[in-house]
C-alpha cells in the first residue's frame, strides 16, 4: 500500500497507462483557497470541507477534489483555451459522518477538447482500463 491507501503497484500502473496515453502528471497543492470550490459547488460543500483561515484572512481548505485544483494550474500555466490532459493520484480531504476524511484519488482530466463525444469516449476506455490495474475487470457503468 502506499500513502493514500491504493496498492503501490496499482497506482503505478494506472499513471504509467495515463502517461503513455498523453496525460502529463500534474501535483497541486493539497492547501487551496476555499473560495472556488464554495463558488463553484455551493456553499452546501462548506460543512465537508476543512477549512482554516491563511495569515491574509483568506479562506483555504484541504484539497477535496482534483478536478478544481487541476483546472487551476492548467489556467496558471497560461493555457486557458488550449487542450490538455493531466492525470494525478493523492489523498483528497472531505469531512464524513464515519471514517477518516482522507480519501485516495486517482484520475485524469482532459480539458478543452471540441470533440465532446469523442472525448467522453476516450475518457471511459482510459477509465475502464485503468480499473483493470487495480484488478476490478467486470465494472458496472451507468451513463
Amino acid at each position: 500500500m502506499n500513502d493514500n491507501g491504493l496498492p503501490k503497484d496499482s497506482v503505478a500502473a494506472a499513471l504509467t497507462l495515463f502517461v503513455n496515453a498523453g496525460y502529463e502528471r500534474v501535483e497541486p497543492p493539497i492547501l487551496q483557497p476555499a473560495e472556488v470550490f464554495l463558488d463553484l459547488v455551493g456553499e452546501d460543500i462548506r460543512r465537508r470541507l476543512y477549512l482554516t483561515t491563511g495569515a491574509d484572512g483568506r479562506e483555504l481548505c484541504l484539497r477535496p477534489d482534483f478536478t478544481i485544483p487541476v483546472c487551476r494550474e492548467h489556467l496558471r500555466r497560461g493555457a486557458n483555451g488550449q487542450p490538455a490532459a493531466y492525470c494525478y493520484s493523492g489523498p483528497v480531504f472531505r469531512q464524513r459522518a464515519e471514517g477518516f476524511g482522507e480519501i485516495p484519488q486517482i484520475g485524469a482530466e482532459s480539458i478543452g477538447r471540441s470533440d465532446l463525444a469523442e472525448t467522453d469516449a476516450d475518457m471511459l476506455t482510459l477509465a475502464t482500463t485503468a480499473l483493470g490495474c487495480f484488478a476490478i475487470h467486470d465494472p458496472d457503468i451507468r451513463i
